[in-house]
Parts: C-alpha cells; structure tokens; sequence
C-alpha cells in the first residue's frame, strides 16, 4: 500500500480518456504479477509468505507500469496551502478507509483470531481465486465505464441502455469463469498448489457463488437506480 502512493497520478486519465485498454492492462499487470509470484513462492516456500510476497510483487508492478503506460512523470513541489487543504479533505478520507479495511479485512482477523494461520492462509487464498470476477475484470469495466454513463446523464433512455449492456459484458465474462473455478477448481489447486492446499477447494466454491451473487446484485442495483 505504500508503494501504491508513489503511482503516477497520470493513471487517472485512462477512465477519463476512456481508455479501457491501457486500465485494463495497468489493473491485470498486478493481478497476474501476484498470482506468479504467490504460486511460485507457495511451491518454494510451503508456507503463507508466499501470499506477502505475492502482494508486494503486484504493488510493485502496478507501480513500475503506471509510469511505462502513461507518459505524465510528476515532478516534487510543495505547496503549503493545497497541502492544507488536502489535509482537511484527508481526514474524512482516512476515517472511510479505515471503515472499508474494518469491512473488507473483517472476515481475515475472525478467520485467523479463531481458526489459525493455515485456515487464514487457505481462506485468502480460495478467496484471491474466487474473487477475481468482482475485483479485477467487473472492476476495470465498472471504473471504464463510469465516464461513458457520466456522458449519458441527460438521456436516460441510452443510460439504461448502457447499463443493460454492462450487465450483458459482465455476464459473459462472470459465468463463464464461475463455472470454470466451480469445475475445475480441485484439479487447478491440485496441479498449481499442490496437495495441501486441497481443503481451500469447499471455500474456494462457496466464495465463488456468494462473490458471483453479490456481484450482479451490485450490477442490477445500479440499473435500477437510474
């Protein structure tokens, strides 16, 4: 997440500018780069660190490529006054971040406060796969497609149609996917993970469905809302 700070703030363009390839590719480049090195590290090391170094892999990726993909190289200046101004913004940021990790990394401390490391590390990682759907395709589209509705807010009638069709992209993407996680999960883990990570495979099914549920509610609750 540090590492995160130093992006280049040039990235921010691509939603702007519509470029959904160069998003898509900056948003995969860390998922790829953290699955590679978390398998790879899993298979060497036979223990959850492979899961720290997988994630330091994909901020440092992230990190390298929003400078290769977009051309804007920021340079230092301070200025006091916008600094004050982004410190008073910043709290109200720093306490809904704080309430999103609460929501987000919830379920990890329950799972390793009472269930141990080994159900921890399984659990991240059934839950790494499963979400994949939600986090990194449906999410590049949703963050892409966000200035295209922000175009078509005076027609309702093409914003609903945009919608719609969101919804049909995501569906061909999701289900597909789902049904191969649901599939094929107990071999990939097996030939990719290795045998004990076997147990992850009932989580890794029921993350799959609860993730694939919640993601087309999301998707229909916001058609509904325009």
């Amino acid at each position: 997440d540090r590492l995160y700070g130093l992006t280049n703030i040039g990235i921010i363009y691509f939603r702007k500018e519509l470029e959904f390839h160069k998003q898509f590719f900056y948003q995969m480049s860390n998922t790829v780069s953290q699955i590679i090195v978390a398998i790879s590290a899993a298979i060497i090391l036979k223990n959850v660190w492979a899961l720290v170094f997988g994630c330091m892999a994909g901020h440092l990726v992230s990190l390298i490529m929003s400078y290769i993909i977009h051309p804007y190289k920021p340079k230092l200046k301070i200025n006091t006054k916008i600094v004050k101004e982004l410190l008073n913004f910043g709290k109200w940021v720093w306490c809904n971040n704080i309430i999103t990790f609460i929501a987000l990394q919830g379920d990890d401390i329950f799972v390793g406060k009472f269930l141990g490391s080994i159900s921890l590390g399984l659990y991240q990682v059934a839950f790494k796969f499963s979400n994949i759907m939600a986090s990194e395709i449906t999410h590049v589209i949703g963050r892409v497609t966000f200035p295209a509705y922000a175009k078509l807010q005076n027609n309702v009638v093409k914003l609903r149609e945009a919608s719609l069709q969101t919804i049909e992209i995501v569906s061909c993407l999701s289900f597909p996917l789902a049904s191969g996680i649901l599939s094929l999960g107990h071999d990939f883990v097996y030939i990719f993970l290795g045998k004990k990570w076997i147990p992850m495979v009932p989580i890794l099914h029921i993350l799959t469905i609860s993730g694939l549920v919640a993601l087309f509610r999301e998707q229909v609750g916001h058609y509904f809302t325009l």
